[in-house]
């Protein structure tokens, strides 16, 4: 038997370190590279049933991959499994690291990041003698499935011979304190914008938070007088599953995400992949998909500032700017412009997805046990 991985992540949730995590997890097991999987969460999410149950057999791994903050109590695996054999995912979302993650980072051998913000943000942070790999995310399969028929119910909704529909507008988040990173406060500052000077014309904006942001953002939404045009979603506790978060985007004519920061940026994938339109900033670690892909439009972000509870900096998101942008991209002209543009891309179905995704990752983790073996 060769070289195995051991897989450490937050399991207990489906959030975006625990998605990454499983679909490399999974992908090492079809190549058998995997050893075993550890959860550092008190209990395992139903999702990762599969994974649950691998655990060491007759010979232990030789390197680990941590899917999980680079905090004080992760400096453990470099000194179990050696600091070569050590690597950790890093998604920072300023540019560069509090101290104290940079010096738990600095212990591995390989930090992998998955975009070229991040990239950047690790090097300016960490010694040069630990490497940085950079291997794009994905996002689920099931939203490159319904991808026609959801782009053909968007397309009949526009071209129907009557008064065209209100626009139903989406955004997500997946902040656990406010204010946060994704936009949220700035977006609701930006509706009621448009609310007071009657630039609405109708539209509804779903906002999909987790349960930690139910009131704020319910109190935001009522001092704002927006609380009628808007519809505070709550997610499971413990995240969403990728059914739910299809029927959502099924019921979308534009997703807004004006996110000050980005590692990556799954779900902006994730509504490009599924075909509808998206309102987005675009200087963070989205940059990398934007750049290469149809069905967008910018908000742009002239500055930076602090981010609560975090070190660095990041784009700060102007509510009048955004208000601008959002005027224009509810306008049945625009998102018919989007949707055409989004048609005449042809990158093939697994285009975005996870499988494409972990392709490269099992071919840069393969290299990487090669070379520390």
């Amino acid at each position: 038997m060769g070289a195995l991985i051991d897989v450490v992540g937050h399991f207990g949730t489906t959030f975006s370190y625990a998605t990454v995590g499983s679909m490399v997890a999974r992908a090492l097991r079809e190549h058998g590279l995997l050893g075993s999987v550890w959860n550092v969460d008190a209990a395992w999410h139903p999702s990762f049933g599969d994974l649950r149950s691998i655990t060491a057999e007759m010979m232990p791994a030789t390197h680990v991959l941590v899917f999980a903050g680079p905090f004080h109590y992760m400096d453990a695996y470099p000194l179990q499994y050696g600091r070569a054999r050590s690597a950790i995912f890093m998604s920072p979302n300023t540019d560069r690291l509090a101290p104290e993650h940079a010096e738990t980072c600095g212990k591995y051998g390989l930090a992998v990041v998955p975009s070229a913000w991040c990239e950047s943000a690790v090097r300016a942070s960490v010694d040069p003698e630990t490497q940085v790999a950079h291997l794009p995310l994905g996002t689920s399969v099931a939203f490159s499935g319904s991808r026609r028929d959801r782009v053909f119910q968007l397309g009949m909704r526009l071209s129907r011979r009557r008064k065209n529909p209100p626009c139903r507008v989406l955004h997500f988040s997946t902040d656990q304190s406010w204010p946060g990173r994704k936009g949220t406060e700035e977006l609701l500052a930006a509706w009621a914008l448009l609310s007071c000077s009657g630039r609405l014309r109708g539209a509804h904006l779903t906002v999909h938070v987790p349960p930690a942001l139910n009131a704020d953002a319910e109190y935001r939404c009522r001092d704002l007088e927006v609380d009628e045009s808007v519809t505070v979603a709550i997610t499971e506790e413990h995240g969403s599953d990728d059914d739910p978060l299809s029927l959502m985007l099924d019921g979308a004519d534009l997703v807004v995400a004006p996110s000050r920061c980005e590692g990556f940026g799954m779900m902006l994938l994730a509504s490009l992949v599924a075909g509808v339109p998206l309102l987005s900033t675009y200087n963070t670690g989205h940059a990398d998909f934007l750049a290469r892909s149809p069905g967008w439009m910018g908000i742009p972000t002239a500055q930076t500032g602090p981010l609560h509870g975090e070190d660095g900096l990041c784009p700060v998101v102007e509510p009048e700017v955004l208000a601008q942008g959002l005027a224009v991209a509810m306008r049945p002209g625009a998102r018919r412009a989007l949707l055409q543009s989004g048609l005449s891309f042809d990158a093939g179905d697994s285009w975005g997805t996870w499988p494409e995704a972990t392709r490269l990752w099992v071919a840069r983790l393969t290299e990487w046990v090669e070379e520390t073996a």
